[in-house]
């Protein structure tokens, strides 16, 4: 959770600072909401718990911000989630396309044959 908040705020923090602003607020208001349905006891855990994840964060932001960005998912130039296209793969020729339709078409031509012979 802290570290979700945390790349969003990065990422929004280069091209737009007031957006980067209103996720930090809505971040705080949203773990407030989430301690207030605890009991006291779990709900100073938990404060302490994102507090220190928060602080460990904030540290090693401070020490190496793009060891920070990388490690979160941030592209080093950008700062924006990074994306991973799937490898592409190349284009059927005409040929391979017929190959393939009559090789399923006898495939399915066998399957038919088999089960009208059960009927």
């Amino acid at each position: 959770m802290v570290e979700d908040f945390w790349r969003t705020f990065l990422a929004l923090s280069i091209t737009n600072r007031e957006a980067a602003n209103d996720i930090e607020t809505r971040f705080a208001n949203r773990i407030n909401s989430m301690s207030l349905l605890m009991g006291s006891e779990q709900r100073e855990i938990f404060l302490k718990t994102v507090n220190e994840e928060n602080e460990m964060v904030l540290r090693e932001h401070k020490s190496s911000p793009d060891s920070l960005r990388l490690r979160l998912g941030l592209n080093k130039i950008s700062y924006a989630p990074q994306i991973h296209a799937a490898p592409s793969r190349p284009r059927q020729g005409l040929g391979e396309i017929a190959i393939k339709t009559a090789v399923r078409a006898t495939i399915w031509n066998g399957i038919s044959s088999i089960f009208r012979i059960f009927r």
